[in-house]
């Protein structure tokens, strides 16, 4: 979990799937855990899209959007920055990737780590498939972005505030190797969290739940490859220059 003060109080995206599909039972509580993350007076609560299965809501500020779109057969919300894209340009190739994540074929996990490596900037990306009722979840490469997750029986929460899931769960009890790698070191180890049973994303992960899938496929791409090399020289001017080229671009 982040260490610095403030780093938790964070506008963004706090979003609920329920396999059984009984998410009107649980909307009282689940606006009432977004209040809390309306920090000030300059945050504002949206509610981007809901249904038996499927809700995402996101506080927000001026300087903070969050984008979403929508077809007649996916929802798809992008929480964050990708640098050098347009807007229109985002959601044509997030509708065309979507495509390849709901197809039924084990390539989308190719696909979905092209994009990621083509999109420069701190984000996490929201599929939901209105048919088919399936959500996928990815992130930048270097998780730029915190989020944090959280499934037990069938319902899977995540948000980029730990105290929605806390909240809404009930989960409030402590994790005591993670309290004593905190103290030890400032952070906890891996995607462990202070709280039990909720856990960070890592760079470029990606989790896939659905209707009819017993649990959430969770795994992180493996996006980089440092024994491919684009310059193999070995004199440090040949280095230095290469290294000024690749900033460049």
């Amino acid at each position: 979990m982040p260490s610095k003060k403030g780093e938790l109080n964070m506008p963004g995206v706090s979003l609920v799937f329920d396999q059984i599909g009984k998410l009107d039972d649980r909307e009282s509580s689940i606006l009432d855990s977004m209040s809390l993350l309306v920090h000030n007076k300059g945050y504002t609560k949206n509610i981007f899209f809901k249904s038996d299965h499927f809700f995402l809501g996101a506080t927000s500020h001026e300087n903070y959007q969050v984008v979403s779109f929508q077809d007649e057969r996916c929802f798809i919300c992008v929480d964050g920055i990708i640098y050098g894209k347009s807007n229109l340009e985002i959601e044509d190739e997030l509708k065309k990737l979507s495509n390849y994540i709901f197809n039924g074929k084990q390539d989308f996990r190719d696909k979905i780590a092209e994009w990621i490596l083509s999109a420069d900037g701190e984000y996490v990306v929201f599929v939901y498939n209105k048919e088919n009722k399936e959500l996928c979840i990815f992130n930048d490469p270097l998780c730029r972005l915190p989020m944090y997750y959280y499934y037990e029986n069938g319902l899977l929460v995540a948000a980029r505030e730990p105290r929605f899931i806390i909240e809404l769960t009930g989960n409030k009890t402590f994790n005591r190797d993670s309290v004593f790698e905190y103290l030890l070191f400032g952070y906890t180890v891996g995607k462990k969290t202070l709280f039990n049973d909720i856990f960070k994303f890592k760079g470029g992960t990606v989790i896939r739940a659905g209707a009819e899938v017993s649990s959430p496929e969770i795994e992180r791409l493996p996006l980089f490859n440092f024994e491919n090399k684009k310059y193999n020289v070995s004199e440090i001017d040949k280095h230095a220059g290469n290294l000024v080229d690749l900033l460049m671009e």
